[in-house]
């Protein structure tokens, strides 16, 4: 058990992920053989939590939850809560990757109470972004901004560069989830700081999954603040990183914002491609979330090269943005409707002002300032009956 969980961990820290999930599975096999007492219970969690690590590489977030599912159950059994706490974090960070945001916010927010409870630095920063990063989603940016902020000394200070049981290192992680809160509610400054704090970490370590990660995070960022050119050389060297170390998580981040930058670049077919891959990897993995991006940039191109395709797209992924919770998501969704009945003027001008106002409700109410700021200028557009078959932002 001793030998093959080292060298699990040396497959993980040398980003072998197929290597790292082999080893890391055969001491869960072997402590079946071994009488059940409180040592061997903690050893089977342990080697799940292990394996865990490892999976993200090849994207298989249903092992992932069957993993954590049975490593609660044993912990559990001997009441240990650390393995609590850390099995809580990880269960939130794998349900948002689902799309499951109700039961993400929930298992976080259990393993952030659990792990201020126990007063341990690295789990308390794990289980604050990870709850961070489920209320990104679901359109909570002052939460998720407020949790980070809360963990900034800690992930500048004594945990910069340490390990704390992540996939990529946590104060990576960390400041690339307030650099994007910061980029859609429109404090394009700091989140030019926050990114660049990201950078200076991942160069200092050297690890395949930080700097992909970081590319992800500033594409994103040049994308909010206006520089599709510089999102799409960003996302295309985050989208290379990805697939040269083999992280198959990190290639649909990269593509769901590639294809979007590159669309408004005018490069249509190069972003058609890059999104239809997207869409087929996020609905094999069970990505949702990402599926939904992908599906909703994808819009994005069809409004410019194919509007019937496009209504069909941002229909379908507004319902299940809705059923999901994915509130920032339906923002953007409600404002592509309404510049696609734009285009079609006469009669679809009523419901273009009508879902374009539904869009700048919600961007306000959640404060995402560019995509309100855009919404605005749409409907102005749309009010003053100028055709909005331009460049889609």
């Amino acid at each position: 058990v001793t030998y093959t969980r080292q060298a699990g961990d040396g497959g993980t820290g040398g980003w072998a992920w197929r290597e790292a999930i082999g080893f890391n599975e055969r001491p869960m096999e072997a402590l079946t053989h071994l009488p059940v007492n409180e040592d061997t219970v903690k050893t089977s969690i342990e080697a799940r939590l292990r394996l865990r690590v490892a999976l993200p590489g090849v994207a298989d977030l249903p092992r992932i939850a069957r993993c954590l599912d049975e490593a609660r159950s044993l912990a559990l059994t001997v009441g240990d809560p650390a393995q609590l706490a850390e099995i809580d974090t990880s269960k939130c960070l794998t349900l948002t990757k689902m799309g499951l945001l109700e039961q993400a916010v929930e298992a976080g927010r259990q393993g952030y109470e659990r792990s201020r409870e126990l007063g341990e630095k690295a789990a308390f920063v794990n289980a604050s972004f990870a709850l961070a990063q489920a209320c990104w989603y679901q359109g909570e940016f002052r939460q998720s901004e407020d949790l980070l902020l809360d963990r900034l000394d800690d992930l500048r200070g004594p945990l910069r560069l340490k390990n704390t049981g992540t996939t990529g290192t946590a104060s990576v992680l960390a400041l690339v989830c307030l650099s994007k809160t910061y980029a859609i509610t429109g404090q394009h400054e700091k989140a030019a700081a926050s990114i660049a704090g990201a950078r200076a970490i991942a160069e200092e370590l050297a690890k395949p999954f930080d700097p992909s990660y970081r590319g992800v995070g500033r594409g994103f960022c040049l994308l909010l603040s206006g520089d599709a050119q510089g999102a799409v050389a960003e996302l295309e060297e985050s989208l290379r990183l990805a697939r040269s170390a083999d992280i198959a998580l990190l290639i649909p981040p990269s593509q769901r914002y590639l294809g979007r930058a590159s669309a408004l670049t005018g490069r249509l077919q190069e972003a058609e491609a890059v999104l239809d891959d997207a869409i087929a990897r996020t609905t094999t993995a069970g990505l949702l979330g990402m599926r939904l991006w992908s599906r909703a940039a994808l819009a994005q191109v069809q409004l410019r090269n194919a509007p019937g395709a496009a209504g069909e797209t941002l229909a379908t992924t507004l319902e299940l943005a809705r059923r999901y919770g994915f509130r920032p998501l339906q923002a953007l969704l409600m404002r592509l409707l309404g510049k696609l009945y734009a285009t079609h003027g006469g009669q679809n001008a009523q419901a273009a002002q009508a879902w374009c106002r539904q869009a700048i409700q919600l961007a306000d109410e959640l404060g995402m300032a560019p995509e309100a700021a855009q919404a605005r200028r749409d409907l102005a557009a749309a009010l003053s009956h100028i055709d909005l078959r331009t460049p889609i932002e």
